[in-house]
């Protein structure tokens, strides 16, 4: 990223795009050498290769890419690339992408969601530290759903098989705070643990979690 911008008192990085642009071939090679190897030479976990994931479709959408493609779609090869795996059964990669997706339409099985930039219901995040990224997507003047992501080292780069580790990323504790705090609930999901159920909900404006190592999305709706 760029550059960067002040959103809701939060410094937002960004790469400022011009005129309409797409990006391609991204893609993280799952295997059991638990590398950090982002040029895709060795193997990551599949959790690890889930959360990259994640980050990238997040980051592309906040940098203003019209168009995101994976590298690739189905590993028919076996070289350990791919959303799908040879039999067509979803990585864990394709399942969080797919929860993040369900999630986002979930409220009101509601479709014209836009990514803005001064959203109607403004908030704040405390605790957050210069690797905590968030966007919003609006669907009505009240009703918005907050996406609150971190970016830490999620393993040590490696160019030796199978010597990398998975790094221990400490938690760190956010509180989201949204305007006319009496006026408006909040509601968690988690996309890594599934679409169906909200982690928790608050009815003061106000709700806390811990952020480790994938995004947490927050539905905030005037009551």
């Amino acid at each position: 990223m760029g550059g960067s911008y002040t959103y809701n008192g939060m410094t937002i990085p960004y790469t400022p795009i011009q005129e309409p642009a797409v990006a391609t071939e991204e893609g993280y090679k799952v295997g059991s050498q638990y590398l950090c190897d982002y040029n895709g030479n060795y193997p990551v976990t599949a959790d690890i290769a889930a959360k990259q994931q994640l980050d990238y479709w997040l980051d592309g959408s906040v940098e203003g890419l019209t168009m995101l493609f994976d590298y690739k779609l189905i590993n028919t090869d076996g070289s350990g690339f791919g959303l799908f795996d040879a039999g067509n059964n979803p990585t864990t990669a394709a399942t969080d992408i797919h929860y993040f997706n369900a999630i986002l339409n979930e409220p009101a099985v509601i479709k014209n969601v836009t990514l803005v930039t001064s959203p109607a219901i403004t908030w704040s995040i405390s605790g957050a530290d210069t690797n905590t990224y968030a966007a919003t997507y609006e669907y009505s003047t009240t009703k918005e759903m907050v996406v609150v992501w971190h970016e830490p080292q999620l393993c040590t780069n490696q160019k030796v098989p199978a010597s990398g580790s998975v790094n221990t990323i400490p938690p760190l504790p956010i509180t989201l705070t949204a305007s006319a705090q009496n006026a408006v609930t909040i509601t968690e999901y988690d996309p890594t643990i599934g679409s169906a159920a909200a982690t928790q909900t608050s009815s003061s404006g106000e709700i806390t979690d811990k952020l480790v190592d994938h995004p947490l999305m927050f539905f905030i709706e005037k009551k």
